[in-house]
């Protein structure tokens, strides 16, 4: 509410592990809590310190990156999913995939902006994984 009324952008990052479920039950919880907890470091890393990183839920993270333009947060987006690729975990790789939706091009509400980005993260996965793929705005219904 706060970016609408002061006609404030940001953008928001929508990422999720990879395979991950494989590589817990290869390797254990404990093995994936670190692979977890290593991913939230290169994010922490990755953004500025008035950016919000957040796990959403399983390996699903979110970032919100105020007063932010679509490319910063396209370049911040494939700056942490190579990070994590260069990575190895056990001596595997383990990717990322990124959904990159910017407000208010993208959508205008709070639950809008998060659905939007959620929508380019699946076609991430439906790509092939290990990609960033910007958003398209959502069509209004009713």
């Amino acid at each position: 509410a706060r970016f609408k009324k002061e006609k404030r952008g940001f953008s928001v990052l929508v990422g999720d592990v990879d395979h991950f479920k494989q590589y817990n039950d290869a390797f254990g919880h404990a093995a994936g809590d670190e692979v977890l907890q290593t991913i939230a470091e290169i994010m922490r890393d990755s953004t500025r310190k008035v950016d919000c990183c957040a796990r959403y839920g399983g390996e699903e993270f979110v970032i919100v990156l105020p007063d932010n333009t679509i490319a910063d947060a396209l370049d911040t987006a494939e700056h942490m999913r190579a990070r994590v690729a260069a990575k190895k975990f056990n001596g595997r790789k383990i990717t990322l995939s990124i959904g990159v939706a910017n407000f208010p091009e993208d959508a205008d509400d709070a639950e809008a902006i998060i659905a939007v980005a959620d929508e380019a993260l699946y076609q991430a996965k439906r790509e092939g994984r290990d990609r960033t793929v910007r958003a398209r705005r959502l069509k209004k219904t009713g």
